[in-house]
């Protein structure tokens, strides 16, 4: 059972369930074309990292937690400074894979399990196996990214669990 404030849901690992429904209307719209090629993308391992942080997801019967602490809006736990390019190491000491996001930003995969990833480009989404851990770099370059915003671990059942 997942407590979500006022009900208690059973989702199975083989249940299939319906998370939203969209509905699109108004006038048919068209299509803006895809470029033919897309910018470069820098490899930021060729940056100087100005400081390493190592985040933890965690859990506990009903409560899953970031580096010990449940999602607070009103606090905030990371600092960054614009212009610097930063090291976060992700573990996974829970018992489910999560997704690890950040919002408004992407990043750079170097390592899993402690192997190095070859560069393909930037993204903001990546897997952290059950005991796995993630390298990640991510640029702080940009001035329109200045900021409060939001690094989580995802998964169905988080998502009701803080």
């Amino acid at each position: 059972m997942i407590p979500n404030g006022h009900h208690n849901i059973q989702i199975l690992d083989s249940d299939e369930v319906t998370l939203a429904t969209i509905i699109a209307e108004g006038l048919a719209q068209q299509p803006v074309p895809l470029p033919a090629k897309l910018p470069p993308v820098a490899d930021l391992r060729k940056q100087p990292v100005a400081h390493k942080r190592e985040i933890v997801f965690s859990e506990e019967p009903g409560k899953f937690f970031i580096n010990g602490k449940q999602f607070d809006m009103d606090r905030v736990d990371t600092t960054v400074n614009l212009g610097d390019v930063e090291e976060w190491t992700i573990r996974n000491a829970s018992d489910e894979m999560h997704t690890f996001h950040i919002h408004q930003l992407d990043f750079q995969v170097v390592e899993v399990d402690g192997r190095q990833v070859p560069f393909i480009g930037v993204q903001d989404n990546v897997n952290v196996p059950v005991g796995g851990v993630v390298k990640i770099l991510v640029s702080f370059t940009d001035p329109v990214i200045v900021g409060k915003f939001v690094y989580t671990a995802t998964s169905c059942r988080t998502k009701t669990r803080g």
